[in-house]
């Protein structure tokens, strides 16, 4: 799939690879004690809740 250059930059701009991109991620590290551990399920949530402001607002900029 070819994707466009955003129109604010010019092809030829060496981050333009960097810009074509949409998606995004964030990440945790659970080691295999935790995930083991009756706290699991609290430490995702927690972690969620976290990143929640972040994921909320590059929502609301690519949309």
């Amino acid at each position: 799939m070819l994707l466009r250059s955003p129109k604010e930059f010019d092809d030829d701009n060496p981050a333009i690879e960097f810009l074509k991109m949409k998606g995004f991620y964030t990440q945790e590290s659970i080691s295999d004690k935790e995930m083991q551990s009756n706290l699991v399920l609290e430490k995702i949530i927690d972690y969620f809740k976290y990143v929640t402001p972040l994921v909320d607002y590059l929502n609301d900029a690519i949309e």
